[in-house]
Protein backbone atom coordinates (compact mmCIF):
# COMPACT_ATOMS: atom_id res chain seq x y z
CA UNK A 1 0.00 0.00 0.00
CA UNK A 2 1.55 3.39 -1.14
CA UNK A 3 1.83 6.70 0.72
CA UNK A 4 -1.22 8.73 -0.92
CA UNK A 5 -3.22 5.76 -0.16
CA UNK A 6 -2.49 5.58 3.35
CA UNK A 7 -2.79 9.50 3.37
CA UNK A 8 -6.42 9.15 2.16
CA UNK A 9 -8.04 6.18 4.52
CA UNK A 10 -6.37 8.51 7.14
CA UNK A 11 -7.57 11.66 6.34
CA UNK A 12 -10.27 13.26 8.74
CA UNK A 13 -12.69 15.90 7.75
CA UNK A 14 -12.90 18.99 10.06
CA UNK A 15 -15.77 17.94 12.09
CA UNK A 16 -13.79 14.63 12.99
CA UNK A 17 -10.55 16.83 13.93
CA UNK A 18 -12.75 18.98 16.12
CA UNK A 19 -13.78 16.28 18.10
CA UNK A 20 -12.10 15.43 20.50
CA UNK A 21 -11.20 18.93 21.79
CA UNK A 22 -15.11 19.77 21.61
CA UNK A 23 -15.50 16.44 23.89
CA UNK A 24 -12.86 16.93 26.21
CA UNK A 25 -14.63 20.68 26.18
CA UNK A 26 -17.92 19.43 27.09
CA UNK A 27 -16.71 17.35 29.36
CA UNK A 28 -14.57 19.54 31.66
CA UNK A 29 -15.91 22.52 30.86
CA UNK A 30 -19.74 22.90 29.95
CA UNK A 31 -21.08 20.23 31.78
CA UNK A 32 -19.79 21.30 34.97
CA UNK A 33 -20.54 25.09 34.33
CA UNK A 34 -24.15 24.26 33.28
CA UNK A 35 -24.64 21.81 36.18
CA UNK A 36 -23.80 24.43 38.75
CA UNK A 37 -25.81 27.06 37.21
CA UNK A 38 -29.06 24.88 37.36
CA UNK A 39 -27.92 24.02 41.07
CA UNK A 40 -27.98 27.95 41.62
CA UNK A 41 -31.67 28.23 40.58
CA UNK A 42 -32.56 24.90 42.59
CA UNK A 43 -34.29 24.90 46.25
CA UNK A 44 -31.44 23.92 48.20
CA UNK A 45 -31.57 20.84 50.81
CA UNK A 46 -28.86 20.01 53.36
CA UNK A 47 -26.66 18.94 51.02
CA UNK A 48 -28.55 18.38 48.39
CA UNK A 49 -30.29 20.66 45.95
CA UNK A 50 -34.34 20.08 44.42
CA UNK A 51 -36.78 21.98 42.46
CA UNK A 52 -38.84 24.20 42.62
CA UNK A 53 -36.80 26.93 40.37
CA UNK A 54 -35.51 29.90 42.45
CA UNK A 55 -33.84 33.46 42.38
CA UNK A 56 -33.69 33.47 46.50
CA UNK A 57 -30.41 31.82 46.68
CA UNK A 58 -29.04 35.13 44.45
CA UNK A 59 -31.04 37.68 46.51
CA UNK A 60 -29.85 35.61 50.01
CA UNK A 61 -26.44 35.33 48.77
CA UNK A 62 -26.09 38.98 47.71
CA UNK A 63 -27.61 40.02 51.35
CA UNK A 64 -26.04 37.81 53.61
CA UNK A 65 -23.90 39.89 56.53
CA UNK A 66 -20.92 38.44 55.77
CA UNK A 67 -21.11 38.84 51.57
CA UNK A 68 -19.69 42.18 51.31
CA UNK A 69 -16.68 41.60 53.57
CA UNK A 70 -15.15 38.72 52.18
CA UNK A 71 -15.90 40.51 48.37
CA UNK A 72 -13.93 43.70 49.63
CA UNK A 73 -11.03 41.22 51.46
CA UNK A 74 -11.09 39.57 48.06
CA UNK A 75 -10.95 42.32 45.83
CA UNK A 76 -8.00 44.09 47.48
CA UNK A 77 -6.16 40.71 48.58
CA UNK A 78 -6.20 40.37 44.98
CA UNK A 79 -5.27 43.72 43.72
CA UNK A 80 -2.32 43.93 45.92
CA UNK A 81 -1.22 40.29 45.14
CA UNK A 82 -1.62 41.22 41.46
CA UNK A 83 0.07 44.79 41.57
CA UNK A 84 3.07 43.13 43.43
CA UNK A 85 3.77 40.23 41.59
CA UNK A 86 3.65 42.10 37.87
CA UNK A 87 5.86 44.64 39.21
CA UNK A 88 8.02 42.08 40.27
CA UNK A 89 7.76 39.92 37.43
CA UNK A 90 8.58 42.75 35.32
CA UNK A 91 11.85 43.64 37.05
CA UNK A 92 12.20 39.78 36.84
CA UNK A 93 11.40 39.07 32.94
CA UNK A 94 13.47 42.25 31.83
CA UNK A 95 16.83 41.02 33.60
CA UNK A 96 16.43 37.51 31.97
CA UNK A 97 15.75 39.33 28.55
CA UNK A 98 18.44 41.58 28.54
CA UNK A 99 20.51 41.35 31.25
CA UNK A 100 20.93 37.20 32.53
CA UNK A 101 23.55 36.39 29.66
CA UNK A 102 24.14 32.52 30.05
CA UNK A 103 22.25 32.39 33.72
CA UNK A 104 19.11 33.31 31.35
CA UNK A 105 18.33 29.24 31.19
CA UNK A 106 19.52 28.47 34.86
CA UNK A 107 17.12 30.44 36.05
CA UNK A 108 14.36 29.93 33.72
CA UNK A 109 14.54 26.43 34.72
CA UNK A 110 14.62 27.25 38.11
CA UNK A 111 11.50 29.51 37.86
CA UNK A 112 9.69 26.40 35.88
CA UNK A 113 11.19 23.57 39.32
CA UNK A 114 9.26 25.52 41.79
CA UNK A 115 6.23 25.54 40.06
CA UNK A 116 6.26 21.87 40.66
CA UNK A 117 6.82 22.25 44.75
CA UNK A 118 3.65 21.20 46.31
CA UNK A 119 0.73 24.47 46.99
CA UNK A 120 -0.07 23.49 50.99
CA UNK A 121 4.36 23.18 51.04
CA UNK A 122 4.45 26.69 50.13
CA UNK A 123 2.41 28.09 52.34
CA UNK A 124 3.41 26.52 55.34
CA UNK A 125 7.01 27.53 54.04
CA UNK A 126 5.73 30.74 54.84
CA UNK A 127 4.22 30.08 58.42
CA UNK A 128 7.37 28.83 59.43
CA UNK A 129 9.11 32.31 57.79
CA UNK A 130 7.16 34.90 59.40
CA UNK A 131 6.36 32.96 62.87
CA UNK A 132 7.16 34.50 66.51
CA UNK A 133 10.17 31.46 66.19
CA UNK A 134 10.85 32.16 61.98
CA UNK A 135 13.43 32.77 60.27
CA UNK A 136 12.41 36.36 59.67
CA UNK A 137 12.00 37.20 63.75
CA UNK A 138 15.00 35.36 64.46
CA UNK A 139 16.76 37.62 61.42
CA UNK A 140 15.63 40.76 63.17
CA UNK A 141 16.08 39.68 66.68
CA UNK A 142 20.04 38.57 65.66
CA UNK A 143 20.59 42.43 63.92
CA UNK A 144 19.05 44.10 67.19
CA UNK A 145 16.18 45.49 65.07
CA UNK A 146 13.64 44.03 67.22
CA UNK A 147 13.80 43.06 71.06
CA UNK A 148 10.53 40.42 71.03
CA UNK A 149 9.18 38.68 68.23
CA UNK A 150 7.20 40.83 65.33
CA UNK A 151 3.40 38.91 66.07
CA UNK A 152 1.56 40.89 63.11
CA UNK A 153 3.15 39.62 60.32
CA UNK A 154 1.79 35.95 60.63
CA UNK A 155 -2.46 35.11 60.07
CA UNK A 156 -2.72 38.68 58.91
CA UNK A 157 -3.57 40.29 55.03
CA UNK A 158 0.32 40.86 54.97
CA UNK A 159 0.81 37.30 54.92
CA UNK A 160 -1.78 36.44 52.87
CA UNK A 161 -0.40 38.81 50.21
CA UNK A 162 3.27 37.34 50.28
CA UNK A 163 2.17 33.67 50.00
CA UNK A 164 -0.11 34.83 47.00
CA UNK A 165 2.37 37.20 45.44
CA UNK A 166 4.94 34.09 45.79
CA UNK A 167 2.51 31.20 44.48
CA UNK A 168 1.53 33.42 41.27
CA UNK A 169 5.06 35.16 40.35
CA UNK A 170 6.28 32.17 38.54
CA UNK A 171 3.39 32.63 36.41
CA UNK A 172 3.12 36.50 35.86
CA UNK A 173 7.82 35.88 35.24
CA UNK A 174 6.85 33.53 32.15
CA UNK A 175 4.33 35.26 30.57
CA UNK A 176 6.19 38.87 30.90
CA UNK A 177 9.63 37.01 29.71
CA UNK A 178 7.73 35.80 26.42
CA UNK A 179 6.39 38.83 26.13
CA UNK A 180 9.83 40.83 26.70
CA UNK A 181 11.26 38.49 23.43
CA UNK A 182 9.93 39.97 20.37
CA UNK A 183 11.24 43.68 21.80
CA UNK A 184 14.51 43.61 20.36
CA UNK A 185 17.24 45.48 22.31
CA UNK A 186 17.94 47.39 19.18
CA UNK A 187 14.79 49.25 19.32
CA UNK A 188 16.39 50.24 23.23
CA UNK A 189 19.31 51.13 22.06
CA UNK A 190 17.78 53.35 19.48
CA UNK A 191 15.85 55.11 22.28
CA UNK A 192 18.74 55.68 23.95
CA UNK A 193 20.98 57.37 21.26
CA UNK A 194 17.93 60.01 20.59
CA UNK A 195 18.44 60.66 24.17
CA UNK A 196 15.82 58.58 25.95
CA UNK A 197 16.92 57.90 29.68
CA UNK A 198 15.73 54.75 31.31
CA UNK A 199 12.38 56.09 32.41
CA UNK A 200 11.39 57.59 28.96
CA UNK A 201 12.43 54.25 27.30
CA UNK A 202 10.26 52.30 29.83
CA UNK A 203 7.15 54.90 29.23
CA UNK A 204 7.47 55.59 25.85
CA UNK A 205 8.89 52.10 23.91
CA UNK A 206 8.23 48.78 26.80
CA UNK A 207 5.01 49.60 28.30
CA UNK A 208 3.09 50.20 25.22
CA UNK A 209 4.44 47.67 23.79
CA UNK A 210 4.03 45.08 27.15
CA UNK A 211 0.49 46.39 27.90
CA UNK A 212 -1.74 43.86 26.93
CA UNK A 213 0.65 41.13 28.18
CA UNK A 214 1.05 42.78 31.57
CA UNK A 215 -2.56 43.41 31.84
CA UNK A 216 -3.29 39.29 30.92
CA UNK A 217 -0.92 38.66 33.67
CA UNK A 218 -2.59 41.69 35.99
CA UNK A 219 -5.97 39.74 35.12
CA UNK A 220 -4.55 36.24 35.52
CA UNK A 221 -3.15 36.22 38.51
CA UNK A 222 -5.92 38.72 40.27
CA UNK A 223 -9.18 36.07 39.59
CA UNK A 224 -6.39 33.30 41.44
CA UNK A 225 -5.48 35.14 44.09
CA UNK A 226 -9.09 36.80 44.99
CA UNK A 227 -10.69 33.35 44.75
CA UNK A 228 -8.09 31.38 46.61
CA UNK A 229 -9.77 29.87 49.94
CA UNK A 230 -6.66 27.88 50.83
CA UNK A 231 -4.20 30.68 52.05
CA UNK A 232 -6.93 32.40 54.27
CA UNK A 233 -7.46 29.77 55.87
CA UNK A 234 -3.58 28.88 56.72
CA UNK A 235 -2.29 32.60 56.88
CA UNK A 236 -5.36 35.11 57.29
CA UNK A 237 -6.60 35.99 60.28
CA UNK A 238 -10.33 35.55 61.56
CA UNK A 239 -11.33 38.85 59.08
CA UNK A 240 -10.28 38.21 55.98
CA UNK A 241 -12.64 35.67 54.80
CA UNK A 242 -12.31 35.62 50.70
CA UNK A 243 -15.37 34.89 48.66
CA UNK A 244 -13.12 31.59 47.85
CA UNK A 245 -13.68 30.54 51.36
CA UNK A 246 -17.36 31.42 51.54
CA UNK A 247 -17.99 29.21 48.66
CA UNK A 248 -16.12 26.23 49.86
CA UNK A 249 -17.96 27.02 53.20
CA UNK A 250 -21.12 26.81 51.00
CA UNK A 251 -20.67 23.74 49.69
CA UNK A 252 -18.54 21.54 52.56
CA UNK A 253 -19.76 22.74 56.02
CA UNK A 254 -23.38 24.52 55.20
CA UNK A 255 -24.28 22.07 52.96
CA UNK A 256 -26.59 24.65 51.11
CA UNK A 257 -24.73 23.54 47.35
CA UNK A 258 -27.63 26.15 45.85
CA UNK A 259 -26.12 29.09 47.50
CA UNK A 260 -22.75 28.29 47.00
CA UNK A 261 -23.71 27.55 43.13
CA UNK A 262 -24.86 31.04 43.21
CA UNK A 263 -21.79 32.93 45.00
CA UNK A 264 -19.93 30.94 42.39
CA UNK A 265 -21.93 32.71 39.68
CA UNK A 266 -22.09 35.99 40.77
CA UNK A 267 -18.01 35.83 41.30
CA UNK A 268 -17.68 34.24 37.65
CA UNK A 269 -19.79 37.84 36.75
CA UNK A 270 -17.95 39.93 38.20
CA UNK A 271 -14.64 38.41 36.77
CA UNK A 272 -16.17 38.49 33.02
CA UNK A 273 -16.49 42.13 33.96
CA UNK A 274 -13.08 42.77 34.91
CA UNK A 275 -12.30 41.27 31.64
CA UNK A 276 -14.48 43.45 29.47
CA UNK A 277 -13.22 46.58 31.18
CA UNK A 278 -9.72 45.83 30.52
CA UNK A 279 -10.21 45.02 27.19
CA UNK A 280 -11.81 47.94 26.56
CA UNK A 281 -9.25 50.28 28.72
CA UNK A 282 -6.25 48.07 26.70
CA UNK A 283 -8.05 49.37 22.83
CA UNK A 284 -8.90 52.97 24.09
CA UNK A 285 -5.17 53.25 25.33
CA UNK A 286 -3.73 51.63 21.94
CA UNK A 287 -6.31 54.08 20.18
CA UNK A 288 -5.04 56.83 21.87
CA UNK A 289 -1.21 55.81 21.83
CA UNK A 290 -1.54 55.56 17.68
CA UNK A 291 -3.31 59.35 17.78
CA UNK A 292 -0.96 60.62 19.78
CA UNK A 293 2.34 58.30 17.71
CA UNK A 294 3.57 57.91 21.11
Amino acid sequence: MNASVIARRLRFGPGAASAPGALGLIVFFLAPVVTLLVYSFLTSGRFSVARPFTLSNYDATISAAGTAGAVRNSVLLGVLAAGVAVVVGLAIASWLRYYAGRLQNVVLSMIIISMFASYLVRIYAFRILLGDEGAVNTVLDTLGIVSEPVSWMLFSRFAVVCALTHIALPYVVLILYGAFRPLDPAYLEAAQDLGAGALTRWVRVILPTMAAPIGSAFLMTFVLTSADYVTPQFLGGTGQQMVGLLIQTNFTVAGDWARGAALSFLTLGAYLLCYVIMGLGLRIAKLNTIRWGT
